[in-house]
């Protein structure tokens, strides 16, 4: 984890946190300046991912045990039918340079 990376966290650590009802009024904006090449994108990108799979790792929980079946075998195919039917989080990009570097970072991963 770079420099800025551990700072992101640490200064914002609701970032990877669902966005709900219950903390829709806390402060969502974080602006970062640092030089090229220091972290700025998977800053921001992973407590997106984060938040998304755990997410995901509660619903097929919240799925799968109430049915009693064998959960190891079911949750990979809960969370892999909750993928193909949720939205993830929406990335906006002022620039159509930097929307390839986020996509070439989101494909590294």
């Amino acid at each position: 984890m770079t420099l800025v990376q551990s700072l992101v966290t640490e200064l914002h650590p609701g970032l990877s946190h669902y966005l709900t009802s219950a903390n829709l009024d806390s402060p969502w904006n974080l602006l970062v300046h640092a030089p090229t090449g220091t972290g700025k994108i998977p800053a921001f990108l992973i407590p997106a991912v984060k938040s998304q799979l755990k997410v995901a790792q509660q619903h097929a929980q919240g799925v799968v045990q109430p049915s009693g079946l064998d959960s190891l075998k079911l949750i990979p195919h809960v969370i892999s039918a909750f993928w193909r039917t949720s939205s993830g989080p929406l990335i906006l990009s002022p620039m159509q340079e930097l929307a390839i570097q986020i996509e070439n970072c989101l494909s590294e991963a």
